[in-house]
């Protein structure tokens, strides 16, 4: 499914609220400010790519601003990836303020308030599915409001691949070989977003025991014996250190370790990596069954079984 939404044809008085309208429908609620709004002109194209919205904006300035108010009463789960073409632009969320410009990658998340101020910009946007995003990236909540480095030769390529990517909505193509592309985007995107937080940012005495202890987690989640006596061997680190560094992120330490299990499993029901709910199961480490079954529904409202056959395609795979 591809859209295409534009103000070339419409009156002054009518453009700066079907832009907003358009916006809403395809990207995030938000509450829109315009420069001039009697001038206002945009356009934004895309399309669907196995779960993925990717499209491309020309616009002239305005603001979109997703109040506390706005996620109450339109809540909306995804992140958003802007890919920076031409222009400048502004991005505030958590505390955070980063000013960016041609070639900056910059992730915002719909589930919490955000300021985004554009200039004159073209741009392209690729809306991510917050559950199949976390399954391959859980640190992505605490990285928003982060510029890429500009001069990361991965950023570079990955301007390209979303290019690409844009381009693929357009032609016929295998739903297998779709997949298999949209999953690679993502892949380079968590890898480029990793490199460029570790080479920027302060990281505290915590922060480095739940990345080493997160990194043995994500290794070892088909290890049904798992617990924090293991972890804690492993990463060279006491059960009470690891477990007050993942008091800062407001869970336990088995409470993470459940929480990957869950999310890993419906990115590989989701994205059809696996041909039965029981190859899931096992591989995330679950060896009861009717206990994954009943927990995966208390946590995504869904059973494996209608997330591998696609049930979860009309909630937008949030």
């Amino acid at each position: 499914m591809t859209f295409h939404y534009t103000t070339a044809d419409l009156s002054q008085s009518q453009r700066a609220q079907y832009w907003h309208d358009s916006v809403a429908a395809q990207l995030i609620p938000a509450e829109a400010k315009y420069g001039n709004p009697n001038s206002f002109e945009a356009s934004l194209r895309g399309g669907l790519l196995a779960g993925l919205t990717i499209c491309e904006m020309k616009a002239q300035p305005h603001t979109f601003v997703r109040t506390a108010q706005i996620v109450r009463r339109a809540p909306d789960e995804d992140f958003v990836a802007t890919f920076l073409k031409e222009g400048s632009m502004r991005c505030s969320q958590d505390g955070r303020m980063v000013e960016a410009g041609p070639g900056s990658i910059v992730l915002l998340d719909a589930g919490r308030p955000f300021k985004h101020e554009m200039g004159a910009i073209t741009s392209l946007i690729i809306r991510l599915p917050r559950r199949r995003f976390l399954a391959r990236f859980p640190q992505a909540e605490r990285l928003t409001g982060v510029e890429l480095a500009r001069d990361n030769p991965m950023t570079g390529l990955l301007h390209g691949i979303a290019e690409e990517a844009l381009r693929m909505q357009a032609t016929a193509r295998a739903v297998a070989a779709e997949t298999r592309f949209a999953s690679a985007l993502v892949d380079l995107l968590i890898v480029t977003m990793e490199q460029s937080v570790e080479t920027g940012a302060e990281i505290n005495r915590y922060e480095i025991v739940r990345r080493k202890a997160s990194d043995f987690i994500e290794a070892k989640l088909d290890d049904y014996d798992l617990n924090i006596d293991i972890i804690s061997s492993a990463t060279g680190t006491s059960s009470r250190t690891l477990a007050r560094a993942f008091a800062a992120d407001g869970r336990t330490v088995m409470q993470h370790v459940w929480k990957r299990r869950l999310d890993a499993s419906f990115s590989l029901l989701a994205e059809r990596r696996v041909t039965q709910v029981t190859q899931a199961a096992y591989q995330c480490g679950f060896n009861d069954l009717s206990h994954f079954a009943r927990a995966f529904k208390s946590a995504f409202g869904l059973t494996p079984g209608s997330v591998l056959r696609g049930a979860d395609a009309g909630r937008n795979s949030k």
